[in-house]
Formats: structure tokens, C-alpha cells, sequence
């Protein structure tokens, strides 16, 4: 199954205010947050357009502690099946996998987290394993956190020396 084709002149989003991204869809985030592969499959076989994957959760004051894209949802629930069918399905060189992986969260408490950065934090290590093999270690390894930190920083101070 080939990844639906998106717009080429759309730009990354890494300067992007949060603010901007589309609200999330409740059935990806429900799929996201329980990891259904099944409709992530669906999804994107029915060529769902950019911003539907770029779109992000924000949670309502105190009714939820994760926030975010696709990636951050799956990270925050430990869903490592999700997060490497993601990974496969949207294609390691599309700009929309790209810009999921490079989407830093400022919402409830991200810090300024991309997917690989807060799997890291929350000691996800398949997950953080996932998001940072390959080449999307090159991709990412220069997205520094809030704090200034780097994800290989993070992993060696968070004890996870495989990521």
C-alpha cells in the first residue's frame, strides 16, 4: 500500500506556532490513544488530506494529561505497534512523517517535546527506540527540548543507553 500523495509545496511546520495545527479528528486520537492499527490503515488508505495528519490534540484544562500529534498520543499511551506502523505506512522520506516526527508540544506537560523527546522522558524505550533509528536519529537529533536538552542528553540522564 503506497502513502496518499500530499501537496509538495507545503513547507515544514518546525516554526510554526502550536496554535495553528488543526484540531484533532476524535477518532484518530481515540486510535491513536489505543493504538487501533486497523484504522490508521483506513485512514490513510482513504488518502486523508495533510492537515488531517498534521492536526494535534489539546486537552481541556484538567481533563487530560497528554496533548498533541498522532506520534505524541501513541508515545504517551505506549503504543510502540502504532508508532512503527505509522513510521512504515506514511513513508520514511514523506514530508508529513517528517513534520509529525519534528512537531514540538507545548501543551499540558511537553515542554516543548517532539515524539522522540517526550518517549524518552516517559522512558518508552521501544518507542524511543522507534523514533530514533535511522535516519530519523539525523532528523531529530538537534530538536532540543525545552530545557535545552538533546534526545541523546535525555536518554543518557533517563538511564535508557539502547536509545
Amino acid at each position: 500500500m503506497n502513502p496518499p500523495t500530499y501537496d509538495p509545496s507545503v513547507t515544514t511546520r518546525l516554526d510554526d506556532d502550536p496554535r495553528s495545527w488543526a484540531p484533532m479528528d476524535p477518532e484518530l486520537k481515540k486510535a491513536a490513544c489505543a493504538g487501533n492499527v486497523k484504522f490508521l490503515r483506513k485512514a490513510i488508505a482513504s488518502a486523508k488530506p495533510q492537515d488531517y495528519w498534521l492536526s494535534r490534540f489539546r486537552p481541556t484544562r484538567g481533563r487530560e494529561s497528554c496533548a498533541g500529534n498522532i506520534l505524541h498520543l501513541a508515545v504517551w499511551n505506549n503504543r510502540k505497534t502504532f508508532v512503527t506502523q505509522a513510521l512504515y505506512l506514511l513513508g520514511e522520506e514523506d514530508v508529513i512523517l517528517r513534520q509529525l516526527l519534528t512537531q514540538r508540544e507545548t501543551a499540558a506537560e511537553l515542554s516543548n517535546a517532539t515524539p522522540a523527546l517526550l518517549a524518552i522522558k516517559k522512558r518508552r524505550v521501544g518507542c524511543a527506540k522507534i523514533l530514533t533509528e535511522g535516519s530519523r536519529a539525523e532528523l531529530i537529533k538537534n530538536l532540543l527540548d525545552g530545557d535545552g536538552n538533546s534526545p541523546l542528553f535525555l536518554a543518557v540522564q533517563n538511564g535508557l543507553p539502547e536509545v
